[in-house]
């Protein structure tokens, strides 16, 4: 069948590590039509994609992959980060096949090879739908220098990792993110897309039960009622309830903001001083 028919909606988001989108990622595994891929443009490996996913990709194009049903392939992953518009459009017909009716992903900053161009190209795809997320800049700095100290980024409690930080760490995290989103938002604004914007703190940090139902409405009042040949039927199958029975995971960090560090007071007068206060306090403006 025709990747270009927009029967499939793709929804992507686009974010920075230590903003919840694993969390996320797992609530959206509920919806049962649609197709949840967390990381599949990592420089590591395609991760969340399964070895039949995988194939079907290798299949479709030429990969260059030595083991066609491996994720984590070197010269899979390399393809697949340049070129992310045949990736997802093999996912959007891997998804048909499957009955779904929906494709969710999301990119990092770091992800894609040759990123203005991959991003580009995915603002073509019909029925793509771009997604902003964000967290309270403050916190997802926090996380992230917590996640390198400890050296893992996923299933660890770092409530006990109080380490002094300093404003020019912040900066350095700061300006490749703000371009990134920057881009993002230029990009899919250019190519005529709506650009829709989340937080953490409003749209996922809301509990387990009240998150899937949000993201469910989310999905639907984004994707569900425009023009297609079959719209998002996210009511099918679902039980909000059931979420909390999954093993998902909640804050790694249960502190306050001021008591996540060592050094609180001295920090956050640096960012007075350097003017970056606000900013810390709330998100990355990139308009």
């Amino acid at each position: 069948m025709n990747s270009l028919c927009s029967d499939v909606k793709v929804v992507c988001l686009f974010s920075i590590s230590r903003t919840g989108s694993n969390y996320l990622a797992n609530v959206l595994r509920n919806l049962p039509e649609v197709d949840v891929y967390a990381e599949i443009f990592h420089p590591e490996q395609a991760f969340s994609v399964s070895e039949e996913t995988c194939r079907f990709i290798n299949d479709r194009h030429k990969t260059g992959a030595r083991d066609l049903s491996k994720p984590d392939d070197a010269e899979f992953s390399s393809w697949i980060r340049s070129h992310p518009k045949e990736t997802v459009l093999a996912l959007v017909d891997f998804a048909r096949l499957a009955g779904k009716k929906a494709v969710y992903l999301k990119i990092f900053n770091d992800h894609l090879i040759g990123v203005k161009e991959g991003l580009e190209a995915l603002a073509t795809i019909p029925g793509f739908t771009p997604v902003i997320l964000q967290r309270r800049c403050v916190d997802s700095f926090i996380s992230f220098r917590k996640a390198k100290i400890t050296k893992s980024y996923v299933q660890n409690r770092t409530t006990g990792v109080k380490p002094a930080l300093n404003v020019d760490q912040y900066m350095r995290w700061r300006q490749p993110r703000l371009d990134w989103y920057s881009l993002v938002y230029s990009v899919m604004s250019k190519k005529g897309l709506k650009v829709h914007q989340v937080t953490y703190e409003d749209d996922i940090d809301i509990g387990n039960e009240a998150c899937a139902i949000h993201w469910r409405d989310l999905l639907k009042s984004w994707v569900g009622a425009a023009e297609h040949e079959s719209e998002l039927n996210t009511d099918a199958g679902f039980d909000a309830t059931l979420v909390d029975e999954q093993s998902l995971i909640g804050r790694q960090d249960d502190s306050a903001t001021e008591d996540k560090i060592a050094n609180w007071d001295e920090f956050y007068e640096a960012l007075k001083n350097a003017g970056l206060a606000r900013e810390a306090m709330s998100y990355l403006s990139f308009k």
